[in-house]
């Protein structure tokens, strides 16, 4: 209730004065006020292992995937706290790089759009492998926050085979369409041997983001490796897979992924027969039934209600429809 200029001042003459109360005062603040009640003392201490405690308490919790030390506080998400975040991020004076990026991880978690400029930057920072899963990680955010000029950034990121492809070509699901589904088809169909070189390519990856961003040749692209070939080295139990058949084993789960997103009542003939086919991998036939679920309209529904009644299909092939029925959004 009292203006920041007061408030401000007031506490941090208490905090210094009663150092034992500096921690109970922020966690009473920031349960009670979020961070109003913080930005009065942030503002007005030239502390700045104060100012890092209190962005700690103010970002939210780190995506899945992302450590956090177990000294760190865990943040309440508040996305008042943006410029508070920012200002750490710009003006921080230290030349310690965890404690800096812990401003934009802020704003990153908080959805900020000022992330954009410090993600950017670190997404295309050379190879380090010091710096690896905060490069791979920044990508991903760049892609999630659908940021201003982002699938400009990953296309050219993609055409320089700067970064790894895999992650490019996922963070481009959220912000691309149809019309840069030219661009990545390409990498549907790349060589084994650049695969295993770490090259410029992930078929599996580009497979499931075309049918995520709807491209006009999807369908076709999709339906055709999802389909199971007559030299097919396919096993009934996954402990018995070929091992030489991995990449097509890839490229089909790819497809049917891919399917999934497109979500295509065309595709149900393809699916059904895939999910049938006993002699298929157990993954495959999965894929196939989520993909279906995906894909279904009420047609469909009814369709495969008379599949799960019909006793003549086997009662594995019978779970997987219940599944994708289930699963039916």
């Amino acid at each position: 209730k009292i203006a920041p200029s007061r408030a401000g001042p007031e506490l941090i003459k208490l905090m210094k004065q009663k150092q034992s109360l500096q921690g109970a005062l922020i966690l009473a603040l920031r349960d009670s006020v979020g961070a109003p009640g913080l930005q009065p003392i942030y503002e007005n201490s030239e502390d700045w292992d104060l100012k890092l405690k209190l962005i700690q308490h103010v970002r939210a919790p780190p995506p899945p995937g992302r450590e956090q030390p177990p000294d760190v506080p865990r943040g309440i998400g508040d996305p008042r706290a943006g410029d508070m975040c920012h200002h750490f991020y710009e003006n921080y004076p230290r030349d310690i790089q965890v404690h800096k990026e812990m401003g934009l991880w802020c704003l990153e978690e908080l959805g900020d759009p000022r992330a954009a400029e410090g993600l950017f930057k670190i997404a295309q920072e050379d190879f380090n492998p010091d710096r690896d899963s905060i490069i791979d990680g920044s990508v991903k955010s760049i892609g999630n926050l659908k940021l201003e000029g982002s699938r400009e950034l990953l296309l050219d990121m993609l055409k320089k085979g700067k970064g790894r492809p895999a992650t490019i070509l996922g963070a481009l699901g959220p912000v691309g369409d149809d019309s840069i589904g030219r661009k990545i088809e390409p990498f549907t169909h790349c060589p084994e041997a650049d695969v295993l070189s770490g090259g410029a390519c992930d078929r599996e990856t580009a497979l499931r983001v075309l049918g995520r961003i709807r491209w006009s040749g999807a369908l076709k692209l999709l339906s055709e490796t999802a389909e199971r070939h007559r030299d097919d080295k396919v096993a009934t139990r996954i402990e018995s897979r070929d091992i030489w058949q991995e990449f097509r084993l890839r490229d089909r789960i790819g497809a049917l992924e891919g399917l999934a997103h497109l979500g295509d009542p065309a595709a149900a003939e393809l699916l059904m027969t895939t999910l049938e086919d006993t002699e298929d991998d157990p993954q495959i036939r999965m894929e196939a039934a989520r993909a279906l679920a995906y894909s279904a309209n009420d047609e469909l529904v009814s369709t495969i209600l008379s599949k799960i009644r019909d006793s003549n299909l086997d009662q594995e092939t019978r779970k997987y429809y219940i599944s994708a029925l289930l699963r039916r959004p």
